[in-house]
């Protein structure tokens, strides 16, 4: 199918939702497809800001065409200079799609569960322009996003499949890990109360 719009890449995904999974090269397929940058209209109601943290707002939360949950569709923003966490995924497959301006992806090597407390392993830095998808799991580490500009905001368009509630967040410094609860700042374009978690000042992601 065309993905003209965001109601065609939710769609799609929808149809391609089998006994809640979601085939990675197809999602992979239908996320690069949509020419987000263009169709701005369709996810500006997705977009909140705040000074302090980053927002993810959960834009849907991926019923298949069998009825089982599948995925989580989420908008994050980015506003200047801000970052999560190093965290991972809970054994989920993210993809992320750049919307609006640029991200700067860190991957980390995952460390030994019995370890000395350490620095973490930095392995590579990439920076993702608008449309670009972005793909990880546990199997090919950690990582961290962060908006690089001091002008410019950042939008991301994250699929992450199968669901997932809370995540793993590294200290960089020690390697030391917490639980972070996975909270939404808006659903369906509605502000919401919550709590930000990870410390206080941003969620895993």
């Amino acid at each position: 199918m065309a993905v003209r719009s965001l109601d065609d890449l939710i769609e799609g995904l929808n149809s391609n939702c089998k006994d809640g999974k979601i085939d990675v090269p197809r999602a992979k397929e239908l996320m690069l497809s949509y020419d987000g940058v263009g169709n701005k209209k369709d996810w500006e109601k997705y977009v909140y800001w705040d000074e302090n943290k980053y927002t993810r707002n959960l834009v849907n939360d991926g019923e298949g065409c069998d009825g089982k949950k599948c995925y989580n569709l989420i908008a994050l923003c980015w506003n200047y200079g801000q970052a999560s966490t190093i965290h991972n995924h809970a054994n989920a497959e993210c993809l992320m799609k750049i919307l609006s301006g640029n991200a700067r992806e860190e991957l980390y090597k995952t460390p030994s569960c019995c370890g000395e407390a350490k620095n973490m392993e930095k392995i590579k830095e990439t920076m993702y322009k608008g449309n670009e998808v972005a793909h990880i799991n546990d199997t090919m580490g950690l990582h961290r996003i962060s908006n690089p500009s001091e002008k410019e905001g950042l939008v991301t368009l994250h699929l992450y499949f199968p669901p997932f509630s809370e995540c793993k967040c590294f200290d960089e410094s020690t390697s030391q890990t917490k639980v972070g609860q996975m909270t939404y700042y808006s659903k369906f374009g509605v502000k919401v109360n919550q709590e930000s978690c990870c410390g206080g000042k941003s969620c895993c992601k």
